[in-house]
């Protein structure tokens, strides 16, 4: 008697089996399904092995097996391939008549062709496997998979003490300004993160020391002669790797506001060169 059959993975099937049933033994049957080009001649796979594994639990005690056993089998490509069957065949007919003309007729032995294809038999013995404290390897797809299958027991670390890895900012997140004052001749980098006027303020602060929570406002001047007052858009899109002139004025009240003057091409080229 079979029943409560259930498939626990993609490679398994749990059922429940009676056997002190009058009935008789019980049968099951395995269908194996392979692709094609599981057995591509170019790979050299004739016969593609595998193992069938049975573990018998007691109703009492559905944590350990009481008994597992495991056979081999092997599938083969079917003989009703006919194109693949046609194409071994003429290889293997165009094979024997080169061994007839290089041996005169003598056989040289066994050849691979000749086990190609594995004998039928009545039944397969299962074989006893005294390893039964370690579970079953189940197939589960990733979409089907289940925190039922997860045993949190096995973790034997506790990972609650572990802090987590400090995360970099990502490159869209910084920007870097090339700035320097008026009597300076080398720039000095500016690396603003997070990419907002915020970040430009404190990296102002901590270049010049300035308080960044009394920035009275960051002002850039264009090349074109007008001053802009600077925000979180124009940081983003037009500011990235530029180069300023800057002026850092402290107001008597304490607060401070900076001042970023575009450095035209040109200057930058005829600074180069002088």
């Amino acid at each position: 008697m079979i029943g409560q059959i259930e498939e626990i993975g993609n490679n398994a099937v749990q059922f429940y089996w009676n056997p002190s049933d009058q009935n008789g033994g019980v049968k099951i049957s395995i269908a194996v399904q392979c692709l094609s080009t599981d057995f591509s001649t170019q790979k050299g796979v004739k016969g593609l092995p595998l193992h069938v594994q049975i573990d018998t639990y007691d109703g009492d005690n559905d944590k350990t097996p009481f008994h597992r056993g495991y056979c081999q089998i092997k599938v083969f490509c079917d003989k009703g391939a006919n194109r693949k069957m046609l194409h071994e065949n003429r290889r293997d007919e165009k094979r024997r008549a080169q061994e007839f003309t290089t041996t005169g007729g003598l056989s040289g032995g066994r050849k691979k062709s000749d086990g190609e294809y594995h004998e039928q038999c009545e039944r397969s013995e299962f074989y006893h496997m005294r390893e039964l404290d370690k579970p079953a390897a189940l197939f589960i797809a990733p979409e089907e998979f289940d925190n039922r299958y997860v045993d949190s027991t096995s973790l034997s670390f506790d990972m609650s003490e572990i802090e987590p890895i400090a995360k970099r900012p990502r490159t869209s997140e910084r920007i870097m300004l090339y700035v320097r004052k008026r009597d300076e001749q080398i720039y000095q980098p500016l690396h603003v993160v997070p990419s907002s006027l915020a970040g430009l303020a404190i990296a102002i602060a901590n270049k010049f020391g300035a308080d960044p929570e009394k920035m009275s406002g960051v002002y850039k001047r264009c090349a074109k002669g007008i001053t802009v007052k600077v925000d979180d858009e124009m940081l983003r899109l037009y500011c990235n790797e530029d180069t300023f002139i800057i002026d850092v004025e402290h107001a008597a009240d304490g607060s401070t506001a900076a001042t970023l003057i575009e450095v035209a091409p040109t200057n930058q080229s005829a600074y180069a060169n002088s």
